[in-house]
């Protein structure tokens, strides 16, 4: 058997598809088996030994057994480290060498070439990171990047609905949808044009009871935010800033990898908001009562308004001997001092819920904290954007301090809530990313019994939507033993078979009358992609 092993993977290591780095890497070659590659199949046939397990004869002909070729390479004697260091390791390297032996560092993980498209629709899912967050090959995705079309367009003003007049350059959005394919869709308006991003993702706690699906592994949740962050540096203005904030589970991985994202270069501060609270009896380490917030800018320049932020000192009156005069002392305590780093604001919770300045949303950061960093990296008039909206917090304090802003926000639950804010204090025009008819999503979410997740999966089953390596006999053995596998075994399998590239309607089919897109729809869409920024 060893000996079988090293002969298919001297034979695959031949063709150039297979291997990264001189490395053979596993979805490729499950890719490549599916078309078939002509090449691959002249390889399996050179030697007698992968000829007879891998091809059967019908007459003279030699036809290739496809689904036994994927049995032996999918099996973990076959690559057990797939993937090299990327599968099982998760460090700092280059060039597949630990930090320990190179100068330059880069940021290694399981899936990092991969792209997490997430999907968690409402507060309530917490099954399982992998129902809800489709990781996805970069070979897999052929539009899922695509700009989409949007539906349900709606504008508000002066805290009425009022009917959509088109986009302008002072228009504000907010986006319900899949934040990786909202900032996809946001790129053929708005690349360069972002003066300020400010985040909070999912933290990767672990607790069940935070809003966000805060239950990635490490390597899945580092996938996710890379595949963001590289979006969002393309929509910064080349004098753009962004704040991340995250807490101690992340925050130093996350460093490194937005270094390597942003360039070491464009790191500007680590801010560490600190609170207080009350501990556990039986802590045995210092309670842990800080936030740890990354600033980068996109280029060498950036937004500072050092004067909009300064605080009042009196740490200088009465002058420095030798050093600064009384004058001098008096000039400076009074127009106040530029903040340290470290910042000592109370958290959301200590504020009474009205609405506005405070939701009641898990998640919240207080108002103060944001307001901070509006005033400090961007002007009256530009444009702030916040991928993670969560209830509006950040785009509700931009329009307060008279910036423009875009929110993309996912969870249905919490949307209701950032547009019951915003229709309070802002103009806006609210919409959604248009969900592709035969996935079903909204659909997907709701089912909460095994009949019904059933009679969905078969109206699918067998559209284009399903995605192409689910075979046929994948199906039939999975309806012949669904009466003997519980609700979230069924749910999982389902899941797995949606083509993540259709889970909304691409701009460019939206006139396909199959995808339902209304006129109404289909023009807005139009006049935002046609804006001229």
């Amino acid at each position: 058997m060893a000996a079988l092993l090293q002969s298919l993977h001297n034979l695959l290591l031949q063709h150039p598809k297979l291997t990264k780095d001189g490395v053979l890497v596993q979805h490729h070659i499950t890719q490549l088996s599916q078309q078939p590659d002509a090449l691959l199949l002249e390889l399996l046939m050179s030697q007698k030994a992968t000829k007879k397990l891998f091809f059967v004869m019908v007459g003279n002909t030699p036809v290739f057994d496809k689904q036994a070729f994927l049995q032996f390479v999918n099996n973990r004697a076959f690559l057990p480290d797939s993937y090299t260091s990327f599968t099982n390791k998760i460090g700092l390297s280059h060039d597949d060498q630990f930090i320990n032996q190179t100068k330059d560092v880069v940021l290694a993980w399981p899936y990092k070439d991969a792209t997490l498209a997430g999907g968690q629709q409402k507060e309530t899912e917490k099954r399982n990171e992998v129902f809800f967050n489709e990781l996805l090959s970069a070979d897999t995705i052929d539009k899922l990047f695509q700009p989409k079309a949007f539906a349900n367009v709606t504008t508000y003003k002066a805290g009425a609905e009022v009917p959509f007049n088109g986009f302008t350059n002072d228009s504000n959005l907010l986006i319900q949808g899949n934040n990786l394919l909202g900032l996809h869709s946001l790129k053929p308006v708005y690349a360069g044009k972002v003066n300020l991003i400010y985040i909070d993702p999912p933290f990767n706690t672990g607790k069940d009871s935070f809003s966000y699906n805060d239950r990635f592994n490490h390597a899945t949740w580092l996938t996710f935010i890379k595949n963001r962050l590289q979006i969002a540096k393309e929509l910064l203005a080349k004098d753009g800033s962004i704040f991340v904030h995250l807490d101690h589970n992340e925050a130093h991985y996350c460093k490194v990898l937005m270094d390597e994202i942003f360039g070491r270069e464009s790191f500007i501060n680590e801010i560490i908001w600190c609170y207080t609270g009350p501990g556990s009896p039986g802590m045995r380490q210092f309670n842990r009562k800080h936030d740890n917030i990354f600033w980068y800018s996109r280029g060498k320049q950036h937004t500072f308004n050092a004067d909009d932020v300064r605080m009042p000192s009196t740490v200088h009156s009465g002058g420095f001997k030798g050093e600064m005069d009384k004058d001098s002392s008096s000039n400076y305590s009074s127009k106040g001092k530029i903040p340290e780093d470290w910042w000592s604001f109370a958290v959301a919770s200590r504020f009474k819920v009205d609405g506005i300045k405070r939701t009641g949303y898990n998640t919240e950061k207080p108002y103060k904290l944001l307001e901070r960093i509006i005033k400090t990296a961007s002007n009256e008039g530009d444009l702030v954007l916040d991928f993670f909206g969560g209830s509006a917090s950040t785009a509700w304090m931009a329009a307060s301090l008279k910036r423009r802003f875009i929110t993309i926000e996912q969870m249905e639950d919490t949307i209701t809530l950032a547009k019951e804010r915003l229709i309070k204090t802002s103009n806006f025009t609210f919409m959604q990313l248009a969900i592709h008819p035969l996935m079903d999503i909204n659909k997907l979410h709701a089912i909460e019994n095994k009949k019904e997740l059933l009679a969905l999966f078969t109206k699918f089953k067998n559209t284009s939507v399903r995605k192409y390596d689910i075979t046929d006999a994948q199906i039939a053995s999975f309806e012949a033993g669904a009466a003997q596998l519980n609700f979230e075994d069924c749910y999982r399998f389902v899941v797995r078979c949606f083509d993540m590239n259709n889970l909304y309607v691409c701009y460019n089919d939206m006139a396909d009358e199959m995808l339902d897109v209304s006129d109404a729809d289909q023009l807005a869409t139009y006049q935002f992609y046609q804006q001229k920024k």
